[in-house]
């Protein structure tokens, strides 16, 4: 009888402490994820789960910001309502692509915001198996260079610019270094040189120039 009753206090303490090791193991998983939530929205870039049906799964505060969408607003939504029009047949492709091979893809796209902005990112997409290697998933990481896009635009805007302007000048030029070295020949419209440019391009004024020219623009060059 004693021995039972031992046996059944035991049985109640192991099973207290199976409930403190459980309610613990609970505490620190939600510690972990807490932990995991703040370590991702702090970083620069985007970084998402969708589904095998482009939907949402899970965001961190920078895609919010690049979207302009809070988390419970894109928490269920299709990816591809947040990809720009022109560029949804691309979006569409490389994660049919990610889902097939399982490889990792990386691509440019465009993305709007609520308002109808526009963004530029590097995506870089990974299919997400679960324990018996079932695709379940695709986590991807955008990073934003729209400040580089517009940099880059509006460099061959001014490239483009400056050309016309060059071409609508009615004289050759050219472009020496300050030794005197042939860099570029932009040609006129009109007029040719005497030889060609092949002929001077990369030599100093003083090896093509008769030496009374040469010093005079090789004084000029040098003022």
């Amino acid at each position: 009888q004693d021995h039972k009753r031992l046996l059944d206090g035991d049985h109640e303490e192991l099973a207290q402490l199976l409930l403190v090791g459980m309610h613990a193991a609970k505490l620190e998983a939600a510690s972990q994820a807490q932990r995991f939530r703040a370590v991702l929205d702090r970083v620069n870039d985007a970084v998402f789960t969708v589904d095998l049906q482009g939907r949402f799964q899970d965001v961190n505060l920078p895609l919010c910001e690049l979207t302009g969408r809070t988390a419970q607003e894109l928490l269920g939504q299709s990816f591809f309502d947040i990809v720009c029009p022109d560029w949804a047949a691309e979006a569409m492709e490389i994660l049919a692509a990610v889902y097939k091979t399982g490889q990792t893809r990386s691509a440019e796209l465009c993305l709007r915001s609520g308002e109808g902005r526009k963004s530029f990112v590097d995506l870089s997409a990974t299919r997400i198996d679960d324990d018996q290697d079932h695709a379940i998933g695709i986590q991807s990481v955008a990073r934003d260079v729209t400040e580089r896009k517009q940099a880059e635009e509006a460099l061959r805007q001014s490239d483009a610019k400056t050309r016309a302007l060059l071409a609508a000048i009615p004289d050759m030029m050219f472009r020496v270094r300050r030794d005197g070295t042939f860099l570029e020949f932009i040609p006129a419209p009109d007029l040719a040189p005497y030889v060609s440019p092949n002929e001077f391009l990369g030599k100093k004024i003083v090896d093509v120039l008769p030496p009374e020219v040469a010093r005079k623009c090789m004084r000029a060059i040098r003022q």
